[in-house]
């Protein structure tokens, strides 16, 4: 009974000892330490592991710009086309985003291996530091596994779409800004013409002005949208609005250099050719033009207020102003003695915008006569508008008309027929400059009956026939230059000419014909006295005001005081 008493006892004692102190101690005390305890460890183990990754991958891309930051330094020029870098974010922005995840997952499974080791050190110094160390280390692990993969994969996820972003940001940047350049150059007809090779371009190869290299195409691109950067360092433009027509270039057909004084290596360019036939006087005629453009035009007092004309090279500044020196002391121009161009290119440079290139030029008659040099016709391709002068003393019935008088050789007549003449030109349109049919229908061309100081054909069809018709009734509202182009049309057609007007009229778009004295009488006459040429400035004004609508009538309006 004793014993049964005894063992009650001792098992109530236990039992008010487990209820009402190791219990209470367990679930008051030890429970919520391990609870909150392992919760803070795996809590603990949690932010660890999501900052492990977070370091990780921000260490990765800390690694690979320091790995990849010596490769920006060199150009590989066997894949790059241009000596110069390649923007970040066309290529190397790739290259980058791949090795950053690849070496952000590698450094997550170096963090793992580094807390095994790290159990393994805490058991080796303390089997209590550990156990107590173990959850926390394991806590890191599994969130490393879990966690760290899903930020990695969040980061990796969100570094491709940043990427992705800011790449078609730039791609279209890249794209605008090219596509203005050349909608620019398009609109205000910015091109090049090679003054050797007669090569027409588009962009010409620009030199580094540091290291000599050449770029080909310096545009917005893959090697930069304002500027990109040659290999040696240098920043160079990359459109033509913000100066990259003012580096050095070269033509990318014949390498010859394109310097010129306005040091520009494109320009807003008008191209207009004089053709005709040998004797025509096509050189008297552009010296003429040339002189009333540098002596009238210049002069006057609201165009050079306006506007500045600068020639392209002294070559052609020295040359223009001897011929005209010669023109003014009455000594005749040598013809063109062979049969590439003799070529004037200036700029007419406004106070506001791109200056305007004029490159007005002559080829040798022979050409026309059959006589090959063919190559040089090539610029044809980019003229804007034609000059074509006839020699109206070469016409069958006029010159049958004056052909026994004894000044008639003092104007140096052609036997080419002008009509040859004109179809051999229109050939070369055809089958050299490549020009089709729908092109020449949008080519102005001014005919230009040029000796008209000779016996009385100026009473015929030049500024004394207009002037007296427009002094007669029914003629008060007619234009002159309107009523000169009818009156030679008509004379032409009489003098059994209608061949020649038809073959004009149906094949270019617009047509206008002109009275012309390039010299104002004849080479003999009074040879002590100098040239002064009549109406040479109005057929250039009109030939140019219609091959340039914009600049170039606005240039002579300005002169004629016109708004």
């Amino acid at each position: 009974m004793e014993v049964i008493l005894g063992l009650a006892l001792v098992g109530l004692c236990a039992y008010l000892l487990i209820k009402y102190v190791i219990w209470p101690i367990i679930k008051y005390v030890i429970w919520p330490t391990v609870k909150y305890g392992s919760a803070f460890l795996v809590m603990a183990g949690i932010v660890v592991g999501a900052y492990l990754a977070i370091y990780d991958y921000l260490k990765a891309i800390s690694e690979v710009f320091a790995k990849n930051t010596q490769h920006l330094r060199k150009v590989d020029l066997n894949k790059s086309k241009e000596p110069a870098f390649v923007s970040y974010f066309f290529g190397a922005s790739y290259r980058d985003l791949f090795e950053t995840i690849k070496t952000a997952w590698m450094n997550n499974g170096a963090q793992m291996k580094k807390q095994g080791e790290q159990i393994k050190d805490n058991f080796a110094k303390s089997k209590f530091l550990g156990t107590v160390m173990l959850l926390f280390h394991v806590a890191i692990i599994i969130c490393i596994v879990c966690v760290g993969t899903l930020t990695t994969a969040v980061l990796s996820v969100a570094n491709i779409v940043v990427l992705l972003v800011f790449s078609l940001i730039v791609y279209f940047l890249a794209f605008l800004f090219w596509g203005l350049d050349g909608i620019y150059r398009k609109v205000n007809g910015i091109f090049g013409a090679c003054p050797i090779c007669g090569e027409r371009y588009n962009i010409p190869i620009y030199v580094c002005s540091n290291c000599g290299k050449e770029h080909k195409k310096l545009i917005p691109g893959k090697y930069g949208i304002f500027n990109r950067r040659c290999q040696c360092g240098n920043k160079m433009p990359t459109m033509f609005i913000n100066g990259r027509r003012k580096l050095e270039a070269i033509c990318p057909n014949c390498n010859c250099n394109l310097a010129n004084k306005m040091g520009v290596g494109e320009s807003s360019l008008v191209c207009i050719p004089v053709i005709g036939k040998k004797s025509a006087g096509k050189t008297c005629y552009i010296t003429s033009v040339m002189k009333d453009i540098t002596s009238k035009v210049m002069k006057n007092q609201m165009v050079a207020s306006k506007y500045k004309l600068e020639f392209a090279d002294t070559t052609d500044e020295k040359r223009c102003t001897d011929m005209i020196r010669k023109f003014d002391s009455g000594i005749t121009q040598h013809a063109t003695s062979d049969k590439t161009p003799v070529a004037y290119k200036f700029f007419l440079k406004p106070n506001k915008g791109v200056e305007k290139e004029v490159y007005f030029y002559d080829i040798a008659g022979e050409a026309f006569g059959g006589g090959g040099a063919t190559h040089t016709m090539k610029r044809y391709e980019y003229s804007h508008g034609f000059i074509f002068v006839v020699d109206p003393l070469s016409i069958p019935a006029v010159k049958q008309k004056y052909c026994c008088d004894s000044n008639f050789s003092d104007y140096g007549v052609s036997d080419l027929s002008n009509k040859t003449a004109l179809e051999s030109f229109m050939t070369s349109l055809y089958n050299i400059a490549g020009k089709s049919v729908k092109d020449m229908k949008k080519i102005p061309i001014a005919i230009v009956l040029n000796k008209v100081d000779a016996f009385d054909l100026d009473k015929q069809f030049g500024r004394g026939r207009i002037t007296y018709l427009l002094n007669q009734a029914g003629y008060e509202n007619r234009e002159f230059g309107e009523l000169m182009d009818s009156e030679i049309r008509s004379f032409l057609r009489k003098s059994g000419m209608n061949d020649f007007v038809s073959l004009v009229e149906t094949n270019f778009g617009e047509s206008r014909f002109f009275a012309v004295s390039a010299l104002g009488r004849s080479a003999n006459e009074n040879s002590s006295m100098g040239f002064k040429g009549v109406l040479s400035l109005e057929s250039f004004e009109w030939i140019a005001s219609k091959a340039d609508p914009k600049f170039m009538k606005s240039f002579f309006d300005t002169y004629r005081g016109r708004r």
